[in-house]
């Protein structure tokens, strides 16, 4: 296992994955961090714990509005 050490909205996060995946994971954090910081700029949410939520929320309910769940 690879250990990687990672920033979300500023608050550090050290997370492990295979060998190989370090890239995808990155990639991972990075598009998370982007939409999360996207939300809290927007000035509606305060608290990180809110914002994933909402993150979490707005993916889930994507492919259900699509049909697709």
């Amino acid at each position: 296992m690879i250990q990687l050490d990672v920033s979300i909205m500023g608050q550090p996060y050290k997370l492990a994955c295979k060998e190989g995946e370090e890239g995808a994971l990155r990639e991972a954090v990075a598009y998370l961090d982007g939409k999360m910081s996207a939300i809290r700029d927007a000035g509606k949410l305060k608290g990180n714990d809110r914002i994933a939520v909402m993150l979490s929320l707005i993916h889930i309910s994507e492919p259900t509005r699509l049909g697709m769940i």
